[in-house]
């Protein structure tokens, strides 16, 4: 049997960096990062992948890169290509290509724990998940098109990437209010000072 055509639509991964079909690609890791979008690793299968819109939290499977997770990957993805069934794996693996693109985004899905990665190079893993989905159709879905869509509305809000932007700079290092708050605090003193002495040097002439 064949599943009904609404239900997921074919989609050939185009080759990086020319992504010649973007609207199927999430933004990268450090992009969303950026945009205050935070990863957690969950202890299930690709079918666990979950943005939650309130938390702007990207929950995705924990996977354990060895040196034999690339062929596994591979194997995989051929089986289900020539299944009339599921494409969970085939998904996994286009936002897994989409949010690694540099071993910045490596780096920050290790730091989450999505990646645990044993091959000693981020870079490795960045050429595995750049070269993964070439020649792979995508079977997508409704669940997975509406997650995608909110990701891309968060990080196409212009308010949000300035709020973003503004607290990563001057609330998550809280000594940089230090040497402003001490200013403000010396130029109060500085006034107040000044203003005694005015009072002081004009206060016997204004009572009689």
């Amino acid at each position: 049997c064949t599943l009904p055509s609404k239900l997921y639509e074919l989609v050939s991964a185009p080759k990086k960096p020319g992504r010649t079909q973007q609207s199927y690609y999430f933004p990268t890791a450090s992009t969303l990062s950026k945009a205050g979008i935070r990863f957690k690793a969950c202890d299930g299968n690709v079918s666990s992948i979950k943005y939650h819109k309130r938390k702007l939290q990207l929950d995705l499977p924990r996977l354990m890169v060895t040196d034999s997770t690339e062929d596994r990957l591979r194997n995989l993805l051929a089986y289900e290509q020539t299944s009339t069934n599921g494409g969970e794996l085939c998904r996994y693996a286009f936002t897994m290509d989409s949010l690694v693109d540099t071993a910045e985004d490596v780096a920050i899905l290790t730091r989450a724990e999505v990646l645990v990665n044993h091959t000693g190079s981020n870079e490795r893993l960045v050429n595995m998940w750049n070269d993964m989905c070439i020649n792979i159709a995508l079977r997508t879905s409704k669940e997975w098109e509406e997650m995608k869509q909110d990701v891309l509305e968060h990080c196409g809000s212009r308010w949000r990437r300035w709020h973003v932007e503004f607290h990563s700079t001057y609330f998550s290092r809280p000594w940089y209010w230090v040497p402003i708050f001490v200013a403000f605090l010396l130029l109060g003193f500085t006034a107040l000072q000044t203003i005694y002495t005015i009072l002081g040097f004009y206060g016997p002439s204004l009572h009689p």
